[in-house]
């Protein structure tokens, strides 16, 4: 049968790059925005985030985009 796929929100995540540990690898903190809408495109996220982190004195390792969507059955 074939699956119909029902999108539900999305959650930008920003990751920052906080410093490096012992052996020189780097540690990293993320903030969560949550609720964003599933229908929002990608450049208007990135520039949400580039937005964010103009504010932050971190360095931005990495921007996320997570999606959260239903799988149905559909007959």
């Amino acid at each position: 049968m074939p699956v119909t796929k029902v999108a539900l929100d999305s959650r930008l995540q920003v990751r920052y790059q906080t410093g490096v540990n012992e052996q020189g690898d780097p540690v990293y903190s993320t903030r969560n925005l949550g609720s964003v809408r599933a229908d929002s495109d990608d450049q208007s996220l990135w520039t949400v985030a580039a937005v964010i982190a103009g504010l932050q004195q971190l360095p931005v390792a990495e921007v996320r985009r997570v999606d959260y969507a239903v799988l149905t059955e559909t007959p």
